[in-house]
């Protein structure tokens, strides 16, 4: 139980909120801009309805590629927000943040419909607890440097 003690929730939810928003608002810009790319680069006779958009962007591998990488920057960022917020203990603390967002992201990928290809999946599931780690060491190093 002394583990538990160690944890700081508010630390564990800013992060949280840090990674799932900022993850949300950059996958959305970012579909934008490839729909506007698509838009601009194909040589359509009349504009696309939003689900053919909708369909092209979540069809396009170098979008899946491009979201993946963003989405695990901001799971650094949530693991690095935690440990600083956290102001010790910061490894369990971004651990327990990174299992419950990948907890969290299974669930939502199971309730949900299937949207993502298996590749995507799996190498979201394995990489966001390495990436929140990451940040919470990045955290660490900056400590190291002696910046609060």
């Amino acid at each position: 139980m002394e583990f538990i003690g160690k944890l700081r929730a508010k630390a564990i939810y800013i992060g949280a909120a840090a990674d799932l928003f900022g993850s949300i608002l950059a996958t959305l810009v970012l579909g934008v801009i490839w729909g506007i790319h698509y838009v601009m680069t194909s040589n359509l006779s009349a504009p696309p309805t939003p689900e053919k958009m909708a369909e092209v962007v979540a069809g396009s591998t170098s979008f899946m590629v491009a979201s993946l990488i963003v989405g695990l920057v901001f799971s650094a960022l949530g693991g690095f927000v935690t440990a600083w917020l956290a102001k010790e203990n910061e490894m369990p603390n971004a651990l327990v943040l990174g299992g419950a967002m990948t907890i969290m992201g299974a669930l939502t990928t199971a309730l949900g419909p299937p949207l993502y290809p298996d590749w995507y999946l799996i190498a979201s599931f394995s990489l966001v607890l390495p990436a929140t780690m990451l940040g919470a060491r990045l955290r660490l190093a900056t400590k190291v440097w002696g910046l609060k």
